[in-house]
């Protein structure tokens, strides 16, 4: 009686000691919009090696992602514990951007190219780089390298 009396007070401590609440956000300075993707039970496997589904936002959010935000709750927790990690269960949550998609964010590929060869040396290569670093941070807009 005493070893079932200590292997219950083990598993309570356990339970409570080795779960843990996690909250991670990804913002990406877009503005919101009121549509939203849940995916709550999301399922990882394997100590977290084998992830959830991929949530394919392309389709919903059309304007972007605004935020992406992944949580491991206390229940969540438990349920990772009970299971030994086998299964860990969380809840991913992606906020559509609210107006202007991507494409709207980034100037005209034409204006702002760096162009480099295929055949580049490292010096030409570290050259374009450093141009189109400039060029980025001069006019506080994306750059793109352009390989022909």
């Amino acid at each position: 009686m005493k070893i079932s009396k200590a292997i219950l007070l083990l598993t309570l401590i356990s339970t409570f000691t080795l779960t843990g609440c996690f909250h991670a956000t990804v913002e990406t300075g877009k503005a919101a919009s009121n549509e939203v993707i849940e995916q709550p039970w999301a399922l990882s496997f394997v100590y977290g090696l084998i992830p959830p589904a991929t949530v394919d936002a392309s389709e919903k959010c059309t304007n972007g992602v605004a935020k992406v935000e992944t949580q491991i709750s206390f229940l969540n927790g438990l349920v990772s514990a009970i299971t030994f990690s086998l299964v860990t269960p969380m809840n991913i949550k992606v906020t559509c951007a609210a107006g202007g998609g991507m494409a709207n964010d980034i100037t005209s590929p034409s204006e702002n190219t760096v162009t480099l060869s295929k055949d580049a040396s490292v010096e030409e290569t570290k050259e374009a780089y450093q141009k189109a670093t400039d060029l980025a941070i001069k006019k506080n807009e994306t750059v793109f390298i352009q390989y022909n």
